[in-house]
């Protein structure tokens, strides 16, 4: 005949009974944070059907008789900045501490 468990062994078991509750409540809180942060996205925000669409109509379009990609003649602009002039900074060294 076994003897009841310890209050030690209680503790012990009831400790590995919420690690494990923690463990698998972190995991479905990982799991759903990333699911939003896919749907939430900015770059699906266009349904699948219509961004479908206009990534085959772009790729027809783009594409010469030769097989080969023709990428057009963007340009690059830098973005305008607004940059206030700052104070001169004047560094102060203590050479002697008294």
């Amino acid at each position: 005949m076994r003897n009841a468990p310890s209050r030690i062994e209680r503790a012990r078991q009831r400790a590995g009974g919420a690690k494990r509750a923690l463990a698998i409540a972190s995991a479905v809180a990982f799991m759903a944070g990333l699911l939003l942060v896919r749907t939430s996205h900015p770059g699906k925000a266009a349904t699948k059907a219509s961004s479908a669409s206009k990534a085959t109509s772009t790729s027809t379009a783009e594409s010469t008789d030769s097989g080969s990609l023709n990428l057009g003649s963007g340009s690059i602009t830098p973005a305008a900045v607004t940059s206030t002039p700052q104070a001169p900074v004047q560094v102060q060294v203590q050479t002697h501490v008294s």
